[in-house]
């Protein structure tokens, strides 16, 4: 009698367009060809491409497989490229994923040589679509291919991925995440100091996580999703986010993406538009600024308690600082007397009932009433986020101020002055793109006025 075992493998069919192999779950039909065909071309030649395909059709298997297997095939050819290098006395070839130039080489591949955006300068892609639950799916339906070997990392919020007991039931983003920040600093949060630990984890290196897989895997093992995920990316193929994290600026910089040199995939971007809008846009009410001169009373009549001293706001979160004090009494004078000329200069406008709108100069030319022009954003917006920094850490009520205020104000600056380098022709192309509306405020709605 003969015991046979029998060890079951699925193999994918792979096709080949335009010389680069692909491995599909299945045989592709002709309009998942095409369509992976078209991907390839923009790939090959770093062009740009707006692909549309009917409902129903695999459109994100098609450009996971097609990108995926692009990928594999770049970096199997720089790698071969050092190889062939070393032979000829550059240097030995890097181990692993590709390294800096061996001895100086730069590897002939065309477009997949050195300058991607990539550590060791392999080719590493950013896939993004509109909501998390649609990038979910994403990640599900790269489970399913070959490709699932990938280093993969997936960016969230902190809405989704903080687990610290305090700061998650925070429900303002803004005082969330300045929360984080003064923990994370002052080394107070346990879950953040366990990531450093975990970072070589082989799980991590094996599995493709989802948002959900990673707050799973942070609660079991008591390490922070958030900053596991940022620390991931570093090494990832390809790292799925919302497409408002590339989108938005001010997103974009807390998250440190860089753009340059990747392949970005925008998924569903239809909604790309509106999006766009949105991130450029805001609405700030009356109850506003009147809430920005209360933060700021606030916190003189707190300094005016100590003397006019934050010494111990400056110490507790860090404590390596030699700086005397963040902010002065002197300063909060000066901060409250623009924001109450920017009051009454609000106050000012005559509204309908219908409400109005004005060219985006009108923006321009309302904040200058208070003395904000674009040389004052930068000290601006650091006393700001100062001010806010020192109300999140201070507040030991729900019921306190936490800067809610201040932050907006400080986003409506730095969206209005959008440029570090303020020239007058982005001011003059402000004032051709933007649009001021105001209205009087529905006090069953939380309207108001504002700008996009």
């Amino acid at each position: 009698v003969i015991n046979r075992q029998f060890i079951g493998c699925i193999i994918m069919p792979e096709i080949v367009i335009q010389g680069i192999p692909i491995r599909f779950p299945f045989e592709p039909y002709d309009l998942q060809r095409d369509y992976m065909t078209k991907v390839i071309e923009c790939l090959q030649s770093s062009s740009n491409g707006a692909l549309e395909s009917p409902t129903g059709t695999g459109k994100t298997l098609c450009l996971l497989c097609a990108t995926l297997g692009w990928l594999e095939y770049k970096k199997a050819s720089i790698q071969a490229d050092y190889a062939a290098a070393a032979k000829q006395g550059y240097g030995p070839a890097p181990a692993g994923d590709v390294g800096a130039a061996a001895g100086g080489f730069t590897p002939a591949v065309g477009d997949a040589g050195a300058g991607w955006g990539a550590v060791g300068g392999n080719p590493r892609i950013i896939y993004s679509s509109r909501t998390h639950a649609q990038l979910s799916q994403a990640i599900g339906e790269l489970k399913r291919t070959s490709y699932n070997y990938m280093k993969v990392s997936v960016l969230g919020s902190r809405d989704q991925l903080c687990i610290h007991p305090e700061v998650s039931k925070e429900l303002n983003n803004n005082t969330k995440q300045h929360m984080c920040q003064l923990r994370v600093k002052s080394k107070t949060c346990y879950f953040y100091n366990q990531v450093e630990g975990k970072k070589d984890d082989p799980f991590l290196k094996t599995e493709v996580l989802d948002l959900e897989d990673l707050v799973k895997y942070g609660r079991r093992r008591t390490c922070c999703p958030y900053y596991l995920a940022r620390d991931l990316r570093q090494e990832a193929d390809i790292i799925f986010m919302p497409y408002n994290y590339l989108l938005d600026p001010r997103i974009r910089k807390a998250h440190g993406i860089e753009l340059r040199g990747y392949v970005v995939i925008l998924d569903e971007a239809h909604n790309i538009e509106k999006i766009c809008e949105e991130s450029a846009s805001l609405q700030l009410r009356s109850t506003d600024i009147a809430m920005c001169i209360e933060e700021v009373t606030q916190v003189m009549q707190k300094l005016t308690e100590n003397g006019g001293e934050v010494e111990a706001f400056a110490a507790a979160n860090d404590p390596a600082s030699e700086a005397p004090q963040d902010f002065s009494v002197e300063d909060l004078y000066i901060l409250k007397t623009l924001f109450l000329q920017f009051e009454q200069a609000v106050d000012a406008i005559p509204v309908s009932t219908e409400g109005q709108s004005y060219p985006g100069s009108f923006m321009f030319d309302l904040l200058e009433k208070a003395e904000i022009v674009p040389s004052k954003k930068p000290v601006i917006c650091d006393l700001l986020d100062k001010l806010v920094q020192y109300l999140t850490s201070s507040s030991s009520s729900p019921f306190q101020r936490k800067g809610a205020g201040l932050q907006k104000f400080s986003d409506l600056i730095k969206i209005v002055f959008s440029k570090d380098n303020f020239t007058l022709e982005h001011m003059n192309a402000i004032k051709k793109s933007y649009r001021v509306h105001v209205a009087v405020e529905d006090p069953r709605k939380r309207g108001g006025w504002g700008g996009g």
